[in-house]
This record gives C-alpha cells, structure tokens and sequence, in this order.
C-alpha cells in the first residue's frame, strides 16, 4: 500500500468501515510506516478534540468565581457591546 492510498482510505479507516482485506493492508501499513502512523494518530486526535472530547474542564471554584465577576461587571454598567 502506498501513501497515498493510505490517506486516501484513512477517514473510513477511523470511522471502522473497512472490512477485509483493505483493512488488513492499512494495518500493515500503520506497522510499517512511522509517517502515517504519525497521520493517522494525529487525525484521530484531531477528531476526538472537534468532537468535545478533549476539552478542559473548569473547577468549581473557578466557574463560581467567573460567573461573580460578570455579575458585577454587569451591575455596574460594564456591559459587553456586540
């Protein structure tokens, strides 16, 4: 399998729709070819964080802190325009 043949199947790949024998050669692939491993971890992560899965969680205290500070920005008349 080549490069390109690579990327060019990667999405169904990840998605878990090859089946057979093309599946079996992007598995091949990945064991032999440290680029597209590196393409394949990357565009998997990138999926896992455009999905919400990586994203940062606040702490209470500072959730409670922020939601105090623009209640009193808003009393004051420090209003957000736009």
């Amino acid at each position: 399998m080549t490069h390109d043949q690579f990327q060019k199947n990667l999405s169904e790949f990840i998605d878990g729709e090859l089946l057979g024998s093309l599946r079996a050669e992007m598995v091949d692939h990945l064991d032999a070819c440290e680029d597209c491993r590196v393409l394949f971890v990357t565009t998997q992560k990138t999926i896992e964080l455009s999905r919400g899965q990586g994203k940062p969680k606040l702490s209470q205290a500072f959730q409670t802190e922020l939601t105090e500070k623009v209640k009193r920005a808003y009393r004051l008349g420090n209003r957000c325009e736009g």
